[in-house]
C-alpha cells in the first residue's frame, strides 16, 4: 500500500510520529518541532538562552543503507548513476505533494542549496508519491511555487525499496555521503536553514 493510498493516516507506532502526523495535517501553515536523530548528530540547542537540548535521539531506520550503485530517475525520466559521489555530502529530502510542511520547507531547502554550493554539499528532493506521471504535474507546480530548483527524483526503483519504503511519514531529511551511505543523522518533521546549517557544517566537520 502506497503513502498517497495511506493519504495521511500514518501507523501512530511512537509519541514522535503522533507529532508529524499533527503537522501534515495542519496543512501549509502548519510547522513540526524539529528533531535531531542520530548518534552522530548531537549538539547544543540554537537557542541562546536554552539551558537544555531540544533535540531527541531514535534510530533512523535507513541508517548505513548503501545507495552508491542505486541509479535514480527524475522528473524527466533521465536515469541518474553515481549521483551521491558527486558531492562530499548530500541532504536528500522525503517529501509528498500532499503534506503542508513539506511545501512549508521548500524555501529553507533552496536557501541551503544556494549557500552550500560552492561547499561540496547538494540538495535532492524525493517526493514519494511521485512515482509516475500521475502526480508529477503537482510537485512541478508546488516547486514552482515554492521556488525549489533543487533536483528532484521519482520514487521508484531500488530508491523506492531501499528508502521510500522504509517511511510512513513527510517530511524526513537524511543526509547521505559520498561513499553513498546513508548517516545515522535525521531530521523528522519541518525544519529551517539554520538547523539544516548547524548540521550540515557538523557533518562535514566530522567527515
Amino acid at each position: 500500500m502506497t503513502i498517497r493510498k495511506l493519504g495521511v493516516k500514518f501507523t501512530l507506532l511512537t509519541v514522535v510520529a503522533v507529532m508529524l502526523l499533527a503537522g501534515c495535517a495542519a496543512g501549509a501553515s502548519g510547522k513540526t518541532e524539529t528533531k535531531l536523530k542520530g548518534e552522530d548528530a548531537q549538539s547544543e540547542s540554537t537557542e541562546p538562552n536554552s539551558s537544555e537540548d531540544t533535540f531527541e535521539e531514535e534510530a533512523n531506520p535507513v541508517a548505513g543503507v548503501g545507495l552508491s550503485g542505486v541509479t535514480l530517475t527524475d522528473y524527466e525520466g533521465n536515469e541518474l548513476k553515481n549521483v551521491f559521489a558527486n558531492k562530499k555530502l548530500t541532504v536528500l529530502n522525503l517529501w509528498g505533494t500532499f503534506c503542508g510542511p513539506c511545501i512549508d520547507e521548500m524555501p529553507e531547502l533552496q536557501k541551503l542549496s544556494e549557500e552550500y554550493a560552492d561547499k561540496n554539499v547538494q540538495v535532492i528532493g524525493y517526493a514519494v508519491d511521485v512515482e509516475d506521471d500521475t502526480y508529477k504535474e503537482d510537485a512541478k507546480s508546488i516547486l514552482e511555487q515554492t521556488g525549489a530548483t533543487f533536483d528532484q527524483i521519482m520514487s521508484k526503483g531500488e530508491i523506492k525499496e531501499l528508502i521510500g519504503s522504509k517511511f510512513d511519514y513527510v517530511p524526513a531529511t537524511l543526509f547521505v555521503d559520498e561513499n553513498g551511505k546513508v548517516l545515522s543523522t535525521m531530521i523528522p518533521g519541518g525544519t529551517t536553514y539554520e538547523d539544516l546549517e548547524r548540521i550540515v557544517d557538523k557533518l562535514l566537520a566530522e567527515s
